[in-house]
């Protein structure tokens, strides 16, 4: 034990003075007044009586002069705050990083390995000296500070117990960085991490051990087959993402499995900054197995050439080292529409496609469990949300003399709203989504929205003639085609060009800040743009070189193609009909039809969103979108609009599905020196002692005054006296 406040020598000193003092006033005596009596005799009795007493009389007095030393003694240890031992003179400062990722439902160690992280939390506030100092962060996909850098146990303990996971990563980059943003200029800081360890990726920046910049570029896009639903640059959300990273190393294709061994070591160069701070950082894991079974991909869209029929794609992986049978269940709007029996091999990844699905009209949900009917260690990756894309009336106008090709191919998609204006009754009235300009340009009306330049008159930009494109034509071109294209522009999605000829056409001339979407290198073997996409005051557009009636492209089912996808995202299509959002993102739904004036006008300032837990949070509008941070996957509805609008979402990390925790957290920094990058661990917790907190002078006061209290009781009842 140790004194907080006098010392100990001080101590015995008071302790001496007011002891002796308190000894003394019951040595002395009561100074009798005599007093005269009538007859000796008859007080004899009385006086025999008195020292027949006197011993117990004695014993009482000495009971009530402990009694008061007791009291003597509370009241000076009180003086000297004693302390159990571990206490320190000078405080630490701790952050504490408390994971609340998905990975922490896992309930491997019961009730869930959030829970056990609970306890780990308490059992270092518990141990935390007067003078410590902890500042507690929930790290989700966003890092949350909790609590203020406090002494307050208190306050401590009941932020601790709020703590609920959510259905994202943890983003330790971020999180790493408020803790050293917290600890600058504090007393021997503590970064201490309370996690499983599943930080498989690194997220914005850092790399893991063994990978390089561009394997990570290559690894950060989700990429979809032939004839398969993914996501694209204009459709980020479109699907869970399936990452380069995010498959075990070794199980790039389905039915391989990953390498095993130690996992790689965290680099970061906030790391190397916490080593020039003289930040120590701790790890305490949680976590014992690692039996999973994820639905890792599940997505749904439309057939392009066919909007009213759709398909779904759903991913298996097995994240466990032995093989496993599982059942794979398709829900639609509830109701159970397909069961298949799967057997997985260890570190299996296994993707089923449902070509022209059927028995669903909104919402889609597939569900996988072990065949043996035993759930796995994470229960928030066994279901996988969607909604069947809906589909508006898009407005097209065609501005043309005439053009079967063009008329054709948007008669392919039934929920086109076309109209069709000779070039000089442009523009009609009303308002339209997309035009669609077949060998002229006209001045352009903001009414018509976004354009489409199916080559473009010469000379342009002329008064005389009328035509106003927005862009210069450069030299003629002849016998020409497609050399290089943009693949992952919207405009060309599940298209192949390689094979299409031109008769001829003419040059396009760009601006800054428009995008080249089609090259061709029919003059002398340079770049020459002949596909270009940007944005003028009046709106977007995309301006084709040459008149695809003098190619054969009008001939391909890439013309087809090619006309639905620059209208399906003008309309914002890609966007307008996702199947599922990533949680741990921002998410910006849309609430109505895009440009049509009296739905934006209903559109309220706020909108409430039901989450799947049942809970409602508010989001702001912008554009005509609700705007707001997801956390939680499955089904969402938005009120306040009218209709009310659903969505789903999805788990966006397949990290979060590898649930092996980490026994030991390997980091380095990002700089490597001479001889390669000092590999540390990141150790326990240490120099904490139960107990440290406890305020004793507290509890010796209040002892002081409740033995008062009894030696009062006892004399007035003339019990000590």
């Amino acid at each position: 034990m140790t004194f907080a406040g006098l010392p100990l020598t001080t101590l015995l000193g008071i302790g001496a003075v007011v002891g002796a003092l308190t000894v003394a006033l019951y040595v002395l005596k009561l100074r009798r007044r005599p007093v005269p009596v009538p007859f000796t005799r008859l007080w004899q009795q009385v006086l025999s009586d008195e020292q027949s007493s006197s011993l117990f009389s004695r014993l009482r007095q000495l009971l009530s002069l402990l009694l008061q030393l007791v009291i003597v003694t509370a009241l000076v240890l009180a003086l000297g705050d004693p302390r159990a031992e571990g206490h320190r003179e000078a405080g630490r400062t701790f952050v504490v990083l408390l994971d609340a990722s998905a990975s922490m439902a896992a309930t491997d160690t019961p009730p869930s390995r959030l829970e056990r992280g609970r306890e780990e939390v308490l059992r270092i506030i518990e141990g935390m000296a007067a003078a410590d100092r902890m500042l507690l962060v929930r790290m989700g996909a966003t890092p949350t500070p909790l609590t203020t850098l406090t002494d307050d146990a208190a306050a401590l303990k009941s932020a601790v117990e709020g703590v609920r996971t959510s259905d994202t990563g943890a983003d330790f980059e971020a999180a790493l960085r408020l803790a050293l943003d917290a600890l600058r200029g504090q007393p021997e800081p503590e970064i201490v991490l309370v996690s499983d360890g599943a930080l498989v990726t690194a997220p914005r920046g850092t790399l893991l051990d063994g990978e390089d910049e561009e394997g990570r570029e290559a690894a950060s896009g989700t990429t979809a087959p032939q004839g398969a639903p993914g996501g694209t640059d204009a459709d980020p959300a479109g699907a869970m993402a399936v990452t380069a990273d995010s498959i075990p190393r070794g199980a790039e294709g389905a039915g391989e499995t990953p390498e095993q061994g130690e996992p790689p070591a965290l680099r970061s160069p906030l790391l190397d900054q916490a080593r020039e701070q003289g930040v120590r950082v701790s790890y305490v894991p949680v976590g014992v197995g690692g039996r999973n079974v994820a639905l890792t991909q599940f997505a749904v869209r439309r057939y392009p050439l066919d909007k009213s029929r759709h398909e779904a794609l759903v991913e298996l992986t097995n994240t466990d080292p032995e093989p496993v049978e599982v059942e794979l269940a398709l829900y639609g709007d509830g109701v159970i529409v397909d069961v298949q029996r799967l057997s997985l091999r260890a570190g299996e990844v296994l993707r089923r496609l449902y070509p022209d699905l059927g028995g669903a009209s909104a919402e889609l949900m597939a569900e996988v469990r072990l065949a043996d009917g035993r759930g796995d260690d994470l229960p928030a990756d066994d279901r996988a949300y969607a909604m069947l894309p809906e589909r508006r009336r898009a407005r097209v106008l065609l501005v043309t003399e005439g053009n079967t090709y063009l008329e054709a191919a948007v008669l392919l998609d039934e929920y086109l709203q076309v109209t069709e204006v000779a070039p000089a009754d442009y523009p009609p009235p009303g308002d339209f989504d997309v035009t669609i300009f077949d060998g002229v340009a006209p001045p352009r009306d903001a009414r018509t929205g976004a354009a489409l330049y199916l080559g473009l008159p010469g000379p342009t930009n002329d008064e005389a003639s009328g035509n106003q494109a927005p862009l210069e034509q450069g030299p003629e071109l002849e016998m020409f085609g497609f050399d290089h294209w943009d693949e992952k522009s919207p405009f060309l999605r599940w298209m192949a060009m390689p094979d299409i000829q031109v008769l001829t056409g003419r040059a396009l001339i760009p601006r800054p800040g428009d995008r080249v979407l089609g090259w061709s290198e029919a003059l002398r073997g340079k770049r020459t743009p002949i596909l270009v996409g940007g944005r003028r005051p009046e709106g977007e557009f995309v301006v084709l070189g040459f008149d695809p009636r003098r190619s054969d492209l009008v001939l391909r089912v890439a013309w087809p193609l090619f006309v639905l996808n620059v209208i399906d995202a003008f309309t914002d299509e890609s966007a307008e009909a996702l199947s599922a959002y990533r949680t741990g993102q921002v998410w910006r739904v849309p609430l109505g039809s895009r440009g049509a004036a009296e739905e934006a006008e209903a559109v309220p300032a706020r909108v409430r969103v039901r989450q799947p837990d049942g809970s409602e949070i508010e989001a702001p509008v912008v554009d005509g979108h609700a705007v707001l941070f997801g956390e939680q996957a499955g089904f969402h509805r938005i009120e306040g609009t009218q209709p009310p609008v659903r969505f789903a979402a999805n788990l966006a990390r397949v990290e979060e599905s590898h649930i092996e925790p980490r026994k030991t957290l390997m980091f380095s920094g990002a700089t490597p020196d001479a001889e390669g990058a000092e590999v540390l661990t990141a150790g326990p917790v240490e120099g904490l002692h139960a107990g440290t907190q406890q305020r004793w002078w507290i509890l010796l006061l209040l002892g002081a005054v409740g033995l008062s209290l009894i030696e009062w009781i006892t004399y007035h009842r003339r019990w000590t006296v």
